[in-house]
Order: C-alpha cells, then structure tokens, then sequence
C-alpha cells in the first residue's frame, strides 16, 4: 500500500469535515428537546368560609420566553367580590422567587397576620394541614408565602357556556428568579450552538399538590398559617401567558390546548400543568439549506475518498507496472474528475427540485 500524495490528503481531509458538518447539522436539524421537569407549584388560598371572591392567577415570563435557568418570572393575582380579599399566595419549590418584588395594595397595617403562632410570613418554609374534606394529612416543605389584602370589587357577570369570560378586579403582582427553568432549547452536537426547537414547561397552577382538582378545601391548618377554615376561591381561573407567536413560530403540540392560535397561553377554569414545544420555521429552513450544501459536500467526498482508497489499495507490480501507470495517470484523474463533477451535478439538480417543492 502506498503513500497518499499531498493533493490526496487534501481530498481526504476535505472528505473527513465534510462528513462531520453533514452529522452536525443532521443533529441539530432532529434534535427534539424534552420539556424541562418544573418541579413547582403555585396555589392561592383565601381565609374564612362563606366568601364569594372570584380570582385571576396569572403566570409569565417577564421577558419573551422565559430563558435562562432562573428565569424571571411575573404572578399575578386579581380578585372581585363584594369583600376585600383575604388570603395568601403560595408558592412552592422551583415556584418561589429570589430577589421578590410586589406591586399592589399593601397589606393593612391593623390586624394580625395569617400565621399560627405569631411567625413573619416570609420566614415559614414549612405547612401542614388537614383537608377536612378527605380527612387526609398533607405537608408540604421548600414553601414561599405571600399575603393578600385586594380591596373589594364588583365582580363582572359570567357569560354563560364560555369558558373564558372577561374577568375585572383589583390586581397584585410579585416579580422575581424562580429556581427552575421554563425553557430549554434543542442544541448541536456538545452544546456549541442552539437549534431551532424549544420547550416550555410551567409550574402546576390553582392548587397545592395531593388535592383534588375539583376539591375547594377546608383546610384546617397545624403549622404555617392561622387558626380557622381556609379554602380555594370559587370562580378561579388559572392563567399561562408566555406571549405572542411570531410569523415563522408554530407550536409542535400543547398540553393542554392553548387558548390563542396566535400566543403561546392558557386559560384554564381547573388546576394544570402547561407542556409546549415550538419550532423557529425560519431557523429551520436555514438549518436545510445548510444541510443540503452539507449532502453535496458529502457525495463530492465520498467519491474523493472511494477513488482514494482504490489507488491506495491496488498493489504494485513493479517498475513496469510504475510507468504503465504513469502514463495512465492523466487519463485516470481526467475519468476521476469527470465522475466527480457529474455526482456534483446530480446533487445539485435534486437539490433544486426539492427547493421548488
């Protein structure tokens, strides 16, 4: 076996990248990401029985998307009733917030604190309860507790058999870093560059883990909140408003079904947990054009490296069959060349029809 020439180790490297940048972009173009595990909770509860309160939660990146492993994250909290709202917001494992800001009426200044034995709320991390309902314990750990005190509001009359029907209320806001990610991104090969898939995963909004989705409570409190009957608020509805779709986004599939054709949201009347994937259309058709460059790159190699190996591989026959050889060598490379081109050829011709459809 002889020697590969200088101009042979050029074909040959050229025939190596090519290969990897058609496996590269191959990868990137397929990648599909699972959506982040979100391991979060968000619920509000109100103080006291017999309350007519309707509520809005709504949760939303404070920028597009949601990017980042700690994303910063908006909740929103509106109420209506013929009473001020008494309750809290609570939020639980990657669902708390560093850094937490708030927007809206203040707590009053009188009265005692929803707590049970006289601890700020900011300091509990820990709650346990009766659901008198099942008659089941629950304890719940890594916990965030926000108060409210909304003033009171005429609620709008519902329309009836719409599932969304236009809500009017004082609002609270709390802003902060969750300690999860919403998103991720599909990525090449090691992570170099982003490809064009992402996943959105959201909290499990309306209700605290282990209760029924259809249970409003009493929840009877042993440790974190104050003596006395707490419940979900009747009327709920649970917001996701992640925002608008552009004009090359198109979303793969939702859990549950969004409430837009054009943003990426829910609006649900029940506790949920939002699943979505969406595809950048634009990035995509940059990664097949790319893609199809790559597939001529490689047929032009593949048969750079076919007609290499062969002239690697023939055995010598000496001085005699040296010179026959060179004196074929010309019409050898001219027949190479020309095998060459006509596989270019053929590669690009197949590339343009696939444009075309």
């Amino acid at each position: 076996m002889r020697r590969p020439s200088r101009r042979e180790g050029v074909l040959l490297a050229f025939s190596v990248l090519a290969i990897a940048a058609f496996w590269a972009i191959s990868v990137t173009i397929n990648s599909t990401p699972t959506p982040p595990r979100f391991d979060g909770w968000i619920a509000v509860l109100q103080h006291g029985r017999g309350s007519e309160s309707e509520i809005n939660l709504t949760a939303s990146p404070a920028s597009a998307g949601g990017s980042g492993d700690m994303p910063r994250l908006v909740y929103s909290v509106a109420a209506c009733g013929p009473a001020p709202f008494r309750g809290v917001l609570l939020l639980g494992e990657d669902a708390r917030l560093a850094d937490l800001q708030r927007a809206g009426p203040a707590p009053p200044d009188s009265g005692s604190d929803p707590d049970r034995h006289r601890v700020r709320l900011d300091e509990v991390q820990t709650l346990r309860m009766l659901d008198v309902s099942t008659g089941t314990e629950l304890s719940y750990r890594d916990v965030q507790i926000v108060r409210l005190a909304i003033p009171a509001v005429d609620c709008l009359p519902r329309i009836p058999r719409e599932r969304e029907s236009a809500f009017f209320g004082a609002a609270m806001l709390v802003s902060g870093r969750a300690r999860g990610a919403v998103e991720t991104h599909s990525h090449g090969p090691l992570g170099i560059w982003s490809g064009p898939r992402s996943t959105q995963s959201w909290p499990y909004l309306g209700s605290l883990p282990g209760v029924g989705l259809r249970s409003l409570g009493e929840f009877q409190f042993a440790q974190g909140l104050a003596r006395g009957a707490w419940r979900r608020p009747s009327g709920s509805q649970f917001n996701v408003d992640v925002g608008a779709l552009t004009e090359k986004a198109t979303v793969d599939f939702a859990r549950p079904t969004p409430s837009s054709s054009t943003s990426l949201s829910w609006s649900q009347t029940e506790p949920y947990s939002a699943v979505a994937r969406v595809t950048d259309e634009e990035a995509l058709g940059s990664w097949k054009t790319f893609l199809v460059l790559a597939t001529i790159a490689l047929g032009v190699g593949a048969s750079f490296l076919a007609a290499l190996l062969l002239g690697l591989l023939k055995p010598s026959e000496g001085r005699k069959g040296q010179a026959i050889e060179s004196k074929v060598e010309a019409p050898r490379s001219s027949t190479r060349d020309r095998l060459t081109t006509l596989v270019a050829l053929v590669l690009f011709v197949s590339f343009v029809k696939r444009r075309r459809r």
